[in-house]
């Protein structure tokens, strides 16, 4: 109940929260994927559907998405090798790779003292105003997330995952759709700082769209 209250205060004020959700192209705003979804946020029924990435971002009230429904997408799933602070997840021809590292305390405390502003309009930082999940400090986070398609790889910048704090590497999970497309999904942190990620690439690999969003 706390975090409901507090999420709808600063939506209220207009103090952005946690939710980032990044289009990059249309194409993926229109486009309907393979998706399991509980029934209801308090079923325990799933469901085998059709959704658009825009559905599972909506809300009918401030705070609960259809986000807090998403079990998973309905594709192929890309084989799963875990390593020293990475995972990498890959089948014949792709191989996605993501790192994590130490939390640079040094870098966020020069950015908090040149722009506090910068920890309220990035993702992935407390509710009630502090820079953190939770108002704790993270202990790592992503360092990299490297695509290689076909042994070419494939560039992706930083800014695409900046500010993935205290990234859970045993919940990144990759599909693979029947358009090639490949979906990253990533679930982070704990407790009320807990958020999902979501990175769609084309067959090409480049970024399509990019999710972040907190789930209750």
């Amino acid at each position: 109940m706390t975090q409901l209250f507090v999420l709808s205060f600063f939506l209220l004020l207009g103090v952005p929260t946690l939710c980032s959700c990044q289009q990059v192209t249309s194409d993926s705003s229109t486009a309907y994927y393979k998706t399991k979804l509980l029934k209801s946020q308090d079923s325990g029924v799933t469901i085998d559907t059709l959704v658009t990435l825009d559905y599972l971002i909506s809300s009918k009230d401030w705070v609960v998405t259809n986000l807090d429904r998403f079990i998973g997408f309905n594709y192929p799933l890309l084989s799963i090798k875990s390593g020293n602070q990475k995972v990498i997840l890959y089948n014949d021809s792709i191989e996605l790779i993501v790192k994590e590292m130490p939390f640079d305390a040094i870098k966020a405390k020069r950015n908090l003292s040149t722009d506090a502003s910068y920890y309220e309009t990035h993702p992935c930082y407390g509710l009630d105003g502090i820079p953190f999940q939770d108002g704790q400090v993270p202990s790592h986070e992503v360092a990299l997330i490297e695509l290689s398609i076909n042994k070419q790889l494939k560039k992706i910048s930083p800014d695409t995952y900046e500010n993935f704090f205290d990234p859970s590497l045993r919940n990144c999970l990759a599909y693979v759709t029947e358009q090639h497309e490949i979906i990253l999904t990533m679930e982070n942190s704990l407790g009320a700082g807990f958020y999902l990620v979501i990175l769609e690439f084309d067959s090409k690999g480049t970024l399509q769209r990019k999710i972040v969003q907190p789930v209750l």
